[in-house]
């Protein structure tokens, strides 16, 4: 009778104790459960945020240079004027020399990698010294900041280039436009060094360049 009696109180004991252990169970899986949801909802939300920055960056570059587009240029250079008003600054445009005819002795492939080659040498220049783009085919921007006179494109990637075995002679056709008026706009200084470089084939360097009509 003793021993009946001893069972009847054990078996609920461990019923009870399975019940606690298996409520515990439950709470540890739920917990694990929801942490791997939420890492899976941040590690989403990461992706998503590096990939739209990824995204801008891919829309402010040029493609084969890496160097920053005329749209991106044109903005960075105006946030640089309202900032820095009083500052010296300088737009430098220039053209490679002889592209079309080192594109027909060599073949465009040579071509495209000489002007790779120009945006490496443009995108290793240091940022509180200035920053280039590639403005379109052969043609390259700089801004210099502080009025830093040997910074230019020719000082950054004029030389001896040489692919697969072939070489030539890089050099360009530069012209500038300084920042000296009150109220200049980045379009305003792109446009006088490009006039500048178009009109008189380069080598020149000028304030505002003078148009027709002025």
């Amino acid at each position: 009778m003793a021993i009946a009696i001893a069972l009847s109180d054990t078996i609920p004991m461990r019923l009870g104790l399975l019940a606690v252990a298996y409520v515990g169970i439950a709470f540890v899986v739920h917990d694990a459960l929801h942490r791997h949801l939420v890492d899976s909802v941040r590690s989403r939300h990461v992706a998503e945020e590096l990939a739209l920055q990824l995204n801008r960056f891919l829309a402010d570059r040029d493609p084969a240079t890496q160097l920053l587009n005329r749209r991106s240029f044109i903005g960075t250079l105006d946030a640089v004027l309202a900032e820095r008003p009083d500052r010296s600054v300088h737009v430098e445009v220039a053209n490679v020399r002889r592209l079309t005819a080192i594109n027909e002795l060599y073949g465009e492939q040579f071509g495209d990698a000489l002007i790779a080659h120009v945006g490496r040498c443009l995108a290793a220049i240091d940022p509180d010294r200035g920053f280039a783009a590639r403005l379109s085919g052969d043609e390259f921007a700089l801004v210099v900041l502080g009025g830093d006179l040997d910074l230019s494109i020719r000082s950054a990637a004029a030389g001896t280039f040489t692919w697969s075995g072939l070489t030539t002679t890089l050099d360009f056709s530069c012209a500038t436009s300084h920042h000296a008026a009150v109220g200049s706009t980045a379009e305003g200084m792109v446009a006088d060094a490009v006039f500048a470089l178009r009109a008189d084939g380069g080598d020149r360097a000028s304030g505002r360049v003078p148009r027709s009509g002025d």
